[in-house]
């Protein structure tokens, strides 16, 4: 696990380590803000268009929707059908 200068410092003084924004933000797995940003604003936009779709074409987001929910239903049932024949008595 890789670590930062920061929290090998902590760790050699034995001082506790208190993450700011800013060092959690230098990881390399850790998005920076504008991705983060454009994300948000793509997304928004996204829901936004479907919300105002669904609200055009009601009975089509509701056929989605019930498809959606029963397809969920279907693959759960499937997966707790087969969780019984792998547990143990």
């Amino acid at each position: 696990m890789a670590h930062c200068e920061f929290t090998i410092r902590a760790q050699a003084t034995g001082r506790r380590t208190s993450h700011s924004r800013r060092h959690v933000r230098r990881h390399r797995w850790m998005p920076h803000g504008e991705v983060l940003l454009t994300w948000f604003l793509a997304l928004g936009l996204l829901m936004l268009a479907v919300g105002i779709a669904a609200v055009i074409f009601p009975f089509t987001a509701a056929l989605a929707i019930t498809t959606s929910i029963g397809l969920v239903l279907i693959v759960a049932g499937i997966a707790r059908f087969a969780h019984v024949f792998s547990v143990r008595k």
